[in-house]
């Protein structure tokens, strides 16, 4: 029984040894095999030919793949060598690259693999070369969609068939192995970009672009942000795209932003590709220096002043190469303008057509700085009165009428220009090849109503200017004292003028400036002056001369005359001025260009107080008044030639007019009046004769000024007494 009972258990191990020793053979040749399949299925080259096939069945483009290496740890990573994709089929057959780099490295997760599922951990793209190009049909190579099925029954449709990628689809059994992708953000590294457009051969590169793209899934948002260089300026760039997979359709809600030393722009809205770029949404953008922003995107603009600080902000709706502007806020070098605003890219030069209310249109920002003026010393650098100031010869910029064609409607507050301020304006502007023609349809200017039209041709050789101006009832002393630093006559001015010009620079404009004015003052008065009372002292100013009188004026109901210019000077022999108690009539020219007044003027004392309306042909004894230097600050003085070409004629109307203001009552006043004269004349003749040569050197210099006033001597002795016998 014992032997048995062992006999038993020795069988009872026996089998179990042998049962153990299946297992374990088994077990080693199973674990074999799964090494064996498992290095098989986690190949580099299964690898590649998978992402190759992926790519090929979701895009119809051919991604080319060199070497491809696999390492297990510390995760399962591919890295790929020489690696290129094509552009799009339609695009040259595919030939063109889209995408090369040298080295791909992708982290894949094994548990989602071995259930038939790429999931990629991590993409880096170490230094990509990006080309992306737009054809001559405005087709881009960046568009992953699948091309449209063409209509059934037609050629293309036919032939095509069997050739057309299949539409792309997250759960589609990609390369008859893997039944989903998911992919990790893409991550980019001192990568370069290429762009060229066929339809403007415009292009552009860019350099050291770091970005980090996530896009887990073909329809699911795409989100980008990095940092490129472009033109050697550092790019800061931020993109979402909502459904990246319908931008060639319906259209993704986008929101995007970029910022660089020169702008800082955000667009949030609708992003269509069709036909070029379709937005619908609101923009924002602003710079410090719009001139500089030109010249950095590849505009640059000549040298000048202005287009400095600049902001936009509104709802854009654009299709093609038109771009609208809609409850626009703009604001450009301090002025600020609301509106809507047109921008069309389809031509040689952007067209833009726009509607704005602007607070004030500041031109002095645009103008070349002006000469400086005043002396050293000169308390605040101001100019001494007299000088006549200048004008710059400071090349005038006309090249940004250059850049664009414009039709624009203005409504403003103000037009400055230098120190003349024009009041509310409505102004509509046409440009177009560099010829701006502005016409100013309803300007409220210096307290009055004026209309005009400019034109500024930048188009020539040589740029030319032409104005045309109607002004009713302005404030003539303001008016004069901001346009040319006249500060002496005062009244109610009206102008009709029509001018034209040429020249490179202020100076060059004024010494060619053509063309006539009439202007007229009202209920006014000339400061500085008396004329009235020069003629009734006349027979102590023959010798004396007249002195300033600051206080002093001459009122006037009427100031008028009409010039013809040519060449900057205005000539006029048409000037009259009706006054209470004196009638005015002269010639002689203003040289525009030297700032320079050369007048002769005839005044008359008459008996009446009536100004405007008054007989203008009154007896009167006619005293030659000569105005003559700086337009600011001339010199007035009596015509002693001329008086002396007619003593007689003078005589006759000196003792006619003393009779009328003495009423011809009697001697006696006549008789006092002689007396005083003969004692005058006798005690200080040595002394009025050295003064009165002293003023006349001033003028018409020292030999012809002594002959002068010995001559003048000799004639008032005798007219004083011929006239009081």
């Amino acid at each position: 029984m014992a032997r048995t009972r062992k006999k038993r258990r020795k069988r009872r191990t026996s089998r179990a040894l042998r049962r153990l020793t299946v297992f374990l053979l088994l077990f080693i040749i199973l674990f074999a095999g799964l090494l064996f399949a498992g290095r098989v299925l986690l190949s580099a080259d299964f690898f590649r030919q998978q992402i190759i096939s992926a790519v090929a069945s979701q895009t119809g483009r051919t991604l080319k793949i060199g070497d491809a290496q696999v390492a297990f740890w510390p995760t399962l990573t591919l890295r790929l060598h020489d690696v290129a994709l094509s552009d799009p089929p339609w695009m040259n057959g595919g030939r063109g690259v889209f995408l090369r780099m040298k080295t791909l490295d992708l982290a894949v997760a094994l548990k989602p693999l071995l259930q038939r599922r790429l999931q990629v951990k991590r993409i880096d793209f170490k230094a990509p070369e990006v080309f992306l190009r737009v054809d001559e049909k405005g087709r881009a190579n960046w568009d992953f969609s699948a091309p449209q099925k063409p209509a059934k029954g037609t050629a293309s449709g036919t032939a095509d068939k069997e050739n057309r990628p299949k539409e792309p689809s997250a759960t589609s059994n990609v390369g008859g192995f893997l039944s989903e992708i998911r992919l990790a953000p893409v991550r980019i590294s001192k990568g370069r970009v290429h762009f060229t457009d066929a339809r403007s051969a415009s292009r552009f590169d860019a350099d050291d672009v770091n970005l980090v793209i996530s896009l887990p899934r073909p329809d699911a948002p795409l989100s980008l942000k990095g940092d490129l260089i472009w033109r050697q300026r550092p790019v800061h760039i931020a993109l979402f795209l909502k459904a990246p997979n319908r931008l060639t359709t319906a259209g993704s809600a986008i929101s995007a932003s970029v910022s660089a030393p020169e702008i800082k722009a955000a667009y949030e809205g609708l992003l269509r590709i069709q036909n070029g770029l379709v937005l619908a949404g609101r923009v924002e953008a602003r710079g410090p220096s719009l001139r500089n922003l030109l010249a950095w995107a590849g505009a640059p603009l000549s040298p000048g002043r202005g287009l400095g600080a600049f902001a936009v902000k509104g709802a854009v709706d654009s299709a093609g190469n038109r771009i609208t502007l809609k409850k626009a806020r703009i604001t450009l070098d301090g002025m600020h303008a609301q509106g809507t605003l047109r921008l069309d890219l389809s031509g040689a030069r952007p067209s833009i057509a726009a509607s704005l209310g602007v607070d004030r249109i500041d031109t002095n920002v645009y103008l070349a700085p002006a000469a400086k003026a005043g002396k050293a010393g000169d308390k605040n650098g101001q100019r001494p009165r007299g000088t006549g100031g200048d004008w710059s010869d400071a090349p005038l910029d006309f090249s940004p009428l250059k850049a664009v064609d414009a039709h624009l409607l203005l409504t403003t507050n103000a037009i400055l220009w230098k120190n003349v301020r024009i009041g509310a304006s409505t102004v509509e502007a046409r440009l177009k090849g560099g010829r701006l023609d502005a016409t100013l349809k309803k300007m409220a200017f210096y307290g009055g109503q004026a209309t005009g039209r400019i034109i500024l041709n930048g188009a020539r050789r040589t740029p030319a200017v032409q104005i045309a101006l109607r002004a009713n009832g302005i404030d003539g002393e303001a008016f004069l004292r901001d346009f040319a630093d006249i500060r002496r006559i005062r009244g109610r001015l009206f102008i009709d003028a029509s001018l034209a010009a040429a020249g490179r620079s202020q100076r060059e404009m004024i010494s060619t400036l053509r063309g006539s004015a009439r202007i007229t003052f009202r209920d006014g008065a000339i400061r500085g002056i008396n004329i009235a009372r020069l003629v009734r002292t006349v027979k102590t100013a023959i010798i004396n001369g007249w002195q300033k009188a600051p206080k002093e004026k001459t009122d006037f109901a009427e100031l008028s005359a009409a010039f013809r210019i040519q060449d900057g000077i205005a000539v006029t022999d048409s000037l009259k001025m009706l006054g209470p108690l004196v009638r005015l009539k002269g010639r002689g020219e203003i040289d525009l260009l030297r700032r320079r007044l050369d007048l002769r003027i005839e005044p008359k004392i008459v008996a009446s107080l009536k100004g405007q309306g008054g007989r203008e042909k009154l007896e009167g004894l006619p005293v030659p008044i000569i105005v003559k230097g700086p337009w600011d600050d001339p010199k007035i003085y009596p015509d002693i030639e001329g008086i002396l070409r007619d003593p007689e004629g003078a005589y006759r109307r000196l003792k006619s007019l003393i009779g009328k203001v003495t009423g011809g009552k009697g001697v006696k006043p006549i008789e006092a009046i002689e007396k005083k004269a003969r004692k005058t004349v006798k005690k200080q003749r040595e002394k009025l004769k050295q003064k009165a040569t002293r003023e006349l050197e001033k003028v018409i210099g020292e030999d012809k000024a002594k002959k002068t006033v010995d001559k003048v001597e000799k004639k008032a002795r005798k007219l004083l007494k011929d006239l009081f016998r």
